[in-house]
């Protein structure tokens, strides 16, 4: 069944609001108005309260270097030293977290994001799946999902995580053109892409989801084409269609981006538009 898409709708709100990416909003968090107390005392009412399956995610939030259009809560360090700082803190916080009973009820989506998850080395990535489950039950159908990095994320890595029972892999593609790949300091040959969901899927994780971002310097209509024919050729099980948000008052490294050669609202409106039908289509 096709999905309606409303141009004129889309035009109507072609408009900055916030990243609506949880609830609530970003905006709606005030400093000082939420302290450690109130946080374990809401999971200990939400343990006793209810006996519904839960959703977790855990942010790493190491990459090795940055891509300019990112906007995700990132830091940038080859350094080990940071790296174990974090997983001590992370550990803090499971037994946090445990103490409040929340461990009770069990957990049908488990999701790691960052950053780059497979920043982490294949001990690091047990170690962090230990607090976890040290704490939480999955159901049976669980959806067991990590962002992944196809530049860093090697055969070993792919093998502990199917071993953990991993079954869906988030990877970013954002475009396949090299140029565009070049203008936002991500540089991703479609060999390795093509490469890391063909070795995901003979590890039996069934669930592959490629990201794509519209909105780019040096994007058009018949280029970002090419990227969703290209898209389809994998069939991914997923698809996140984003829209580039610029917010150089926020992420100073956007500024290094030519937004100049970016296309217009009207193109990026077609851009979508002519995705969504390709996608429909497939």
């Amino acid at each position: 069944m096709r999905l309606p898409v409303n141009k004129k709708l889309l035009e109507r709100y072609a408009t900055s609001a916030p990243r609506y990416t949880s609830y609530p909003t970003a905006i709606d968090w005030v400093a000082d108005s939420f302290e450690p107390l109130d946080y374990a005392q809401h999971l200990t009412n939400a343990a006793n309260n209810s006996s519904d399956p839960l959703s977790v995610y855990i942010h790493i939030p190491f990459c090795a270097e940055m891509c300019l259009y990112c906007g995700c809560n990132v830091v940038i360090t080859r350094r080990e030293d940071r790296v174990e700082r974090y997983l001590k803190q992370l550990e803090t916080e499971f037994e946090r977290v445990a103490e409040t009973g929340i461990g009770r009820r069990q957990v049908h989506q488990y999701h790691w994001g960052g950053g780059t998850p497979t920043h982490l080395t294949c001990d690091q990535i047990r170690r962090v799946h230990a607090m976890f489950t040290k704490v939480f039950t999955l159901t049976d159908d669980a959806e067991v999902a990590i962002e992944v990095d196809p530049r860093v994320t090697n055969q070993e890595q792919l093998e502990v995580l199917a071993e953990l029972g991993f079954n869906r892999i988030s990877m970013g593609v954002q475009d396949f053109d090299p140029k565009v790949q070049e203008a936002v300091k991500r540089v991703q040959p479609k060999e390795i892409t093509v490469g890391l969901v063909e070795s995901a899927r003979k590890l039996g994780i069934g669930s592959v989801n490629l990201d794509l971002i519209y909105g780019l310097p040096h994007q058009s209509r018949a280029l970002f084409a090419e990227t969703v024919k290209e898209t389809i050729i994998l069939r991914p099980e997923r698809v996140a269609l984003f829209h580039y948000a610029h917010v150089p008052w926020m992420k100073k490294h956007q500024t290094a981006m030519d937004m100049e050669s970016a296309p217009s609202s009207e193109e990026k409106i077609e851009i979508f538009l002519d995705s969504v039908e390709a996608f429909q289509d497939a």
